[in-house]
């Protein structure tokens, strides 16, 4: 969920269900100005139309929003064919527009199993560096470059997790605490 800034409206941007095998090939965004009420706002990413490099498995995105150079920025950081993708707006309804190659496409050096799916991103309100999570049965983490369509390769780290982790990293700050959330097995 996000709540910005520019229009002081809250905006979800769910995974699509419904297909078979996960196969959904769109996302949509939904506005609400008191959580209560929620306007569809409509598609909002398709990948056969709009992204060059997949075309299958939407899942799982994430949204920012960052104010560079004075202008509201909207940047969505999504699952697409088991690789992680970015795409930016000027409006949290888009239009999006995709980078035009995935953000992540391959595993960590050193991990084996797994999937490159599952982002999120987090601007630290300490230092103002944005970092990007993601993975599935393994967790890794990289800061994000000033654009926040690449990241700093040599800050790729991969995070120690027990066997219990699955995906669905979720990382905010509150009164002075980070928290990290998880899924589970």
């Amino acid at each position: 969920m996000l709540y910005s800034e520019k229009t002081k409206r809250y905006y979800i941007y769910p995974t699509s269900d419904g297909f078979t095998g996960w196969a959904g090939n769109y996302f949509k965004v939904f506005s609400s100005a008191d959580l209560t009420n929620w306007k569809d706002e409509g598609v909002m990413l398709d990948l056969p139309k709009q992204v060059s490099w997949a075309n299958r498995n939407a899942w799982a995105p994430c949204i920012i929003e960052k104010k560079i150079n004075g202008q509201y920025k909207y940047f969505y950081y999504f699952t697409a064919a088991q690789k992680i993708g970015v795409a930016v707006a000027d409006e949290p309804t888009g239009p999006f527009v995709d980078s035009g190659k995935p953000l992540v496409a391959d595993k960590p050096a050193g991990i084996k199993g797994g999937q490159e799916i599952d982002p999120d991103v987090f601007t630290d309100p300490q230092t103002g560096k944005s970092y990007l999570y993601w993975g599935n049965g393994y967790m890794a983490v990289a800061e994000l470059n000033e654009d926040m369509i690449s990241f700093k390769t040599a800050s790729l780290q991969i995070i120690k997790v027990d066997k219990t982790y699955r995906e669905g990293t979720y990382v905010f700050y509150r009164e002075g605490t980070y928290a990290l959330h998880v899924e589970r097995r």
